[in-house]
């Protein structure tokens, strides 16, 4: 291993020797930094090994990166249980009901029932503001 890719894991934040810390910014310069030099070896070694090298750089990051708690993305993305609301789909049962009232009339009778129950429930919900 050479000097320079010495230092480089001596400065990496999870080494117990680095002392840097790093702003939001920063930390987004050094992870560009980083895969460009990761993408650099890769390119420079043997083409028989690029693709077992690419692979096993895929592999190390993804595992790094699954170590990383996800709660504020998750609580982002995921849908909540109080934040369902009936009217939308009310309104598209109704709507396909018209539609296939020509083809089946009880069927579209029963789905446009259906669909103004939870268009009303979900108007409920939406006035009282819940």
């Amino acid at each position: 291993m050479s000097d320079s890719n010495e230092n480089q894991l001596l400065d990496h934040p999870r080494h117990p020797s680095s002392q840097s810390g790093f702003t939001a910014g920063g930390a987004e310069e050094r992870v560009e930094k980083l895969v460009a030099e990761i993408g650099e070896v890769i390119r420079t070694a043997e083409p028989t090994r690029q693709w077992e090298l690419s692979e096993l750089a895929e592999t190390l990051i993804h595992e790094e990166v699954s170590t990383i708690p996800a709660h504020t993305q998750q609580s982002a993305s995921a849908p909540s249980a109080q934040g369902f609301n009936p009217l939308p789909l009310g309104m598209i049962l109704i709507v396909l009901s018209v539609g296939l009232f020509v083809i089946v009339p009880l069927l579209s009778l029963i789905l446009a029932a259906i669909g103004a129950v939870l268009a009303v429930w979900g108007g409920i919900m939406s006035w009282r503001g819940k």
